[in-house]
């Protein structure tokens, strides 16, 4: 095996590398290639980035194993079909003909049509960017999603237009629109888009228009004009599966019968959609002072007390704007806390009860277990970006 040049990862000098795998990606993501890499290293991988940013493959490559984002160029497939290695493809696009690891697009889109629904959107629209084969997809799912609660679906397609007539049809699409108008986005990238076409047009972000992206750039997301919301996909854990099944399939194993799925994260709230849309002023105010005071001591009856309206009328009228209660909204609140407290950080579970809100770490564990699906313990093992 030759030696790692300046454009591969390797081990410490000296160890010994058992793999030369080459990474491709037509799309780069530095939380996927930080996933891949870490499972590397683990593994004593070689890593082969002459392709890492683009899809100029080698002529001629005798490596062991290949990791990429694949289904775009026809050329490019055929070559790295070509190479007749063990082959993972990254990604939600399906047309390459090989074992795939990707974000479970179903629950990305799920917590999509939640977060707006929860800030009292009735007025949903998708904007197509390319009109590619992931995008087309995922633009099936959400109208089904937006569609099953009960909420208007619009689809901003601009895919047959250039740059700038795209823009410009983006923005007169943007105006046509009913207001106030929530926008997703297949990826952080487009979304900025529609955040700065809509500045450019006189709308507010997000009073007119909030925008929720996907990936979570955070070299991006926070430094936008209006700091992007965006859905946080585990790009990272995709990563790291994807070169485990590539390992497993070096040693010969049978390539899965399907895409494995990584589930989201979750929402990360900014600036671009921190707002309640909702027409029911008491139900607008019970909603600002949960985002206040979840994690104090709060109840749904002192909140009507409160407001000074019955519990009876501003219950029904909450479930009505917001699809659930208000008992678990609040639930639902400490929950997200936790979770990114244990993905973001070595707090112990105890402290993250309290500062979550929850009485006992027993209450947390049998809340976060009933809204997740899973343990606050395999969550953080799972998702945890300091624990790996």
């Amino acid at each position: 095996m030759k030696p790692p040049s300046t454009r591969t990862h390797a081990r410490a000098a000296g160890a010994l590398l058992t793999r030369q795998v080459l990474l491709s990606l037509s799309w780069y993501s530095s939380d996927i290639h930080r996933g891949i890499a870490r499972y590397a290293e683990n593994a004593r991988w070689n890593l082969d980035l002459s392709s890492v940013h683009d899809s100029l493959l080698p002529a001629r490559w005798g490596g062991d194993g290949i990791l990429c984002t694949a289904g775009n160029s026809r050329a490019v497939d055929r070559r790295l079909l070509g190479y007749r290695r063990p082959i993972v493809n990254i990604g939600n696009n399906d047309a390459f003909p090989a074992p795939r690891v990707a974000a479970d697009m179903d629950k990305v889109v799920k917590l999509a049509v939640e977060h707006f629904c929860q800030r009292g959107f009735e007025h949903q629209a998708y904007y197509i960017c390319l009109g590619n084969r992931t995008e087309l997809a995922k633009l099936q799912i959400f109208r089904q999603a937006v569609a099953a609660a009960g909420k208007a679906f619009y689809v901003i397609d601009c895919s047959s237009y250039s740059h700038e007539a795209r823009l410009r049809q983006l923005q007169r699409q943007l105006g046509k629109l009913p207001k106030p108008l929530a926008v997703n986005a297949q990826s952080d990238d487009f979304a900025i888009e529609v955040i700065q076409t809509g500045l450019n047009a006189g709308l507010r972000v997000p009073q007119d228009v909030a925008v929720l992206g996907c990936n979570d750039d955070r070299l991006i997301c926070p430094f936008t004009a209006v700091p992007l919301s965006s859905i946080d996909n585990n790009l990272e854990g995709i990563g790291y599966e994807a070169a485990a099944l590539l390992d497993r399939l070096m040693q010969g194993e049978t390539p899965p019968a399907g895409a494995i799925l990584i589930p989201p994260r979750g929402v990360i709230t900014r600036q671009s959609t921190d707002i309640l849309a909702i027409a029911d002023q008491n139900v607008a105010a019970a909603m600002e002072l949960i985002k206040c005071r979840y994690r104090q001591p709060l109840k749904a009856q002192s909140i009507a007390s409160e407001l000074q309206v019955s519990y009876r009328t501003l219950h029904s009228a909450f479930v009505r704007y917001v699809g659930h209660s208000m008992a678990q909204e609040i639930r639902n609140r400490r929950v997200e806390y936790a979770a990114g407290k244990m993905v973001n950080s070595s707090v112990k579970m105890q402290n993250i009860a309290w500062e979550s809100g929850f009485l006992t770490l027993s209450h947390m564990v049998r809340v976060f277990r009933q809204t997740k699906g899973i343990t606050p313990g395999a969550f953080r093992r799972a998702f945890g970006r300091t624990g790996r």
